[in-house]
C-alpha cells in the first residue's frame, strides 16, 4: 500500500505502484467524472459508473477492463462489496471512511483469484487526516489506544513487523511522518513530563508505571514509544536495561498493549514472574497454584478468574483454555505438555523478567481501577505512592499538607481538619473558621481553556517564589475576604493549592500544594490582582510545567 507524497498524481502512483486493471472509490458522481476526466488527460483509458447520467454503463464497463480495453473505472459506493471482479489488480482508495469494514470491502474487491493475476496493489491516497489511521490499524492489526498505534509504526518504520509471503505494506516517508502527527499528543503529556522529574527529584529513583496510573496518569499516552520508550527518553533506562528493553521491545510491547478484558494474562505471567520462570519454563500445576494463591490475596481478583481460587483442576484448565492459549499466539511464548514457556532468553533475562514485572504490574492496576477494584500488588519498590488514585478512599492523613506535594481535592480538607463538602469544596477559594483552624484555601487551576466563562481569572508564577493571584470580581479590598487576604484581620493564614489542568486522563486532576503564602502586595479592585511570596520556591521540575523557563 503506498501514500500519494505531495511530488505524486494519480497517474504516477499507478503508473509506479499498479497494474494493469484498476478500480477506484470516489466521494460522489461529481468526483467520479472529475477522475475519469483528469486521467484520461493523462493518457489513462477510464470511466466513471455511478447512479447519474454521466455514467458509463456498468455491466460493459466491467467487460471493457476485463478485456483490457480500460485501465481504469472510477466507482461511487456500487462496487462495495456482491460484486465478483477477478480482473482486478490495482484498488485506488480515493474516498475516505471511518469503517474498517468497508475499508476492508473495498480492499475485497480486488482479492478475487484470476489466473493472469499474481498480485493486488492497493494505493490510497487519503493521507493528511485523523480517518487514515484507521487503516494502519486495520493493516498492522493493531486494536484501540493510540500508544499501541504508534509503537506499531516505529516497528513498520524499523522492518520489525513482518507479513505473509508475498505480502507488503509501503509507506512513504512523507505518509509516514503524517501518519505520526495524526496521532494526538496526551493533552497531560507536559504535566506527565513534569510530574515525573519532580518525583525523580523527590525520591531519587523514577517512578514505576504504577505510582504514575496512581498519580491520575496512563503511562500508554506518553507520546513516545509506549511507557518504556518514554523511560528510555528521559535517560531513566541502565545500559543493562536498555539492552534488556531493545533485545526483547516485541515482547514488552505486547504485554503493554495487549487487550484485556479480564485478568487472566497478566496473573499468568505474574505468576511466571514470581516463579523465576519469566523468561523460562514452568510447570502448569505451578502455574495455577500461583495464580490462585493471587485470587486469594484479594476477593475482587477472585471474582473476575471467575472459579473458585481452590479448585486447582479448574484453574489449570482455566489457564490452558484462555490465557496460555492466547499468550501462546505470538512468537515469545509456548503451551506444551503440561508447561507453559518463552521462547526467549539471554544474557539479560533478570533484567527482562524486572521490566516485564512493572509492565504487568500497571496493566493489572489499571484493569482493575478501570473496574472499581483495588488491586494490592505483592511487592512495593518504591519508598511512598506519588499520590492516591482518583475516586479512592483513602486513609486520612495527619493535620498539615507537605509543601508541593499532590493532592485530590477531596484530600484537601482533612488537612486541616474540615470535612468535605461538594458545593464549598468546588470552588476556588474556601475559608475554614473554627476553634483551632482559620485558614484561607485558595485553589487554583491554571490552565482555564476548560472553565466556564467568568472563571476565567488571570493567575500565573512571577518568578519560582512569587505568584499572582487575581480574586472574583465581586471581591473588594474592605470585604471579609480582602481584610483576611491583606493580613488586616488577624490570625489567619492563607494557604495556595495550584494545578495545570482540569483532568488528567479523564478524570479529576490533583492539586499540588504551594505552601503557607505571605501577602506581598496587591492592585486594582473588583477583581484585585493579588501578589503572594511563596516558603519554598517552585521546585526546578516544575518550572517549565507552571510557564516559567
Amino acid at each position: 500500500m503506498a501514500h500519494r507524497g505531495p511530488r505524486f498524481s494519480t497517474a504516477d502512483q499507478l503508473a509506479r505502484r499498479g497494474g494493469r486493471k484498476a478500480i477506484g472509490f470516489c466521494v460522489s458522481r461529481r468526483h467520479a467524472d472529475f477522475m475519469a476526466e483528469f486521467s484520461q488527460a493523462r493518457g489513462l483509458r477510464t470511466v466513471a459508473v455511478h447512479s447519474g447520467e454521466t455514467s458509463a454503463p456498468r455491466a460493459s464497463a466491467l467487460q471493457a477492463l476485463e478485456n483490457g480495453d480500460l485501465d481504469i473505472v472510477y466507482a461511487v459506493d456500487i462496487f462495495n462489496e456482491g460484486v465478483d471482479i477477478p480482473a482486478i489488480d490495482t484498488v485506488l482508495m480515493l474516498r475516505p471512511t471511518e469503517s474498517p469494514v468497508i475499508w476492508l470491502q473495498r480492499l475485497g474487491r480486488g482479492l478475487r483469484r484470476s489466473v493472469e493475476k499474481t498480485h493486488l496493489a492497493v494505493i490510497d491516497y487519503i493521507g493528511n487526516h485523523r480517518i487514515f489511521l484507521i487503516k494502519a490499524r486495520t493493516l498492522l492489526r493493531v486494536g484501540a489506544g493510540e500508544g499501541a498505534l504508534r509503537i506499531a509504526l516505529e516497528k513498520l518504520d524499523s522492518h520489525e513487523i513482518s507479513f505473509p509471503a508475498g505480502c507488503e505494506v509501503t509507506y512513504e516517508l512523507e505518509a509516514l511522518d503524517i501518519l505520526k502527527s495524526l496521532i494526538r499528543q496526551p493533552r497531560d503529556g507536559e504535566e506527565l513530563t513534569a510530574f515525573y522529574r519532580d518525583f525523580r527529584d523527590r525520591h531519587g529513583v523514577r517512578p514505576t508505571a504504577s505510582e504514575i496510573q496512581h498519580a491520575g496518569f496512563n503511562p500508554g499516552r506518553t507520546g513516545h514509544a509506549g511507557w518504556l520508550g518514554f523511560v528510555n527518553d528521559m535517560g531513566d533506562l541502565t545500559s543493562d536495561m536498555h539492552s534488556a528493553w531493545t533485545a526483547n521491545k516485541g515482547l514488552l510491547d505486547e504485554i503493554e498493549t495487549t487487550r484485556m478484558t479480564r485478568s487472566y494474562k497478566m496473573l499468568a505471567l505474574r505468576g511466571m514472574i514470581e516463579a523465576g520462570a519469566f523468561p523460562g519454563r514452568i510447570a502448569i500445576v505451578d502455574l495455577a497454584e500461583r495464580v490462585a494463591r493471587l485470587a486469594r490475596r484479594n476477593p475482587e481478583i477472585k471474582s473476575d478468574l471467575s472459579v473458585d481460587p481452590d479448585d486447582t483442576a479448574a484453574i489449570r484448565s482455566l489457564l490452558t483454555k484462555f490465557p496460555l492459549k492466547l499468550l501462546g499466539e505470538p512468537e515469545w511464548f509456548r503451551l506444551g505438555p503440561g508447561t507453559f514457556e518463552t521462547t526467549i532468553g539471554g544474557s539479560h533475562d533478570l533484567h527482562l523478567s524486572e521490566l516485564a514485572s512493572e509492565m504487568v504490574d500497571w496493566r493489572l492496576l489499571r484493569h482493575f481501577q478501570t473496574h472499581g477494584i483495588t488491586y494490592d500488588q505483592p511487592d512495593e519498590t518504591h519508598p511512598a505512592k506519588a499520590a492516591e488514585a482518583p475516586g479512592s478512599s483513602p486513609t486520612p492523613p495527619a493535620l498539615g499538607p507537605k509543601i508541593w506535594e499532590e493532592y485530590q481535592r477531596e484530600r484537601i480538607p482533612l488537612l486541616f481538619g474540615a470535612v468535605f463538602n461538594t458545593g464549598s469544596w468546588n470552588s476556588g477559594i474556601v475559608v475554614i473558621k473554627d476553634v483551632n483552624v482559620k485558614a484561607m484555601i485558595l485553589l487554583v487551576t491554571m490552565d482555564k481553556s476548560s472553565m466556564s466563562v467568568g472563571d476565567h481569572y488571570a493567575d500565573e508564577f512571577a518568578s519560582p517564589t512569587r505568584f499572582v493571584w487575581q480574586t472574583q470580581t465581586r471581591t473588594r479590598r474592605t470585604s471579609s475576604h480582602g481584610k483576611i487576604i491583606s493580613g488586616e484581620e488577624l490570625g489567619w493564614t492563607v494557604h495556595l493549592f495550584v494545578r495545570k489542568s482540569k483532568q488528567r486522563d479523564g478524570r479529576a486532576a490533583p492539586f499540588r500544594y504551594a505552601g503557607p503564602v505571605s501577602f506581598a502586595g496587591w492592585e486594582g479592585e473588583a477583581p484585585i490582582s493579588v501578589q503572594w511570596e511563596l516558603a519554598k520556591p517552585l521546585p526546578d521540575a516544575l518550572r517549565p510545567l507552571f510557564g516559567l523557563e
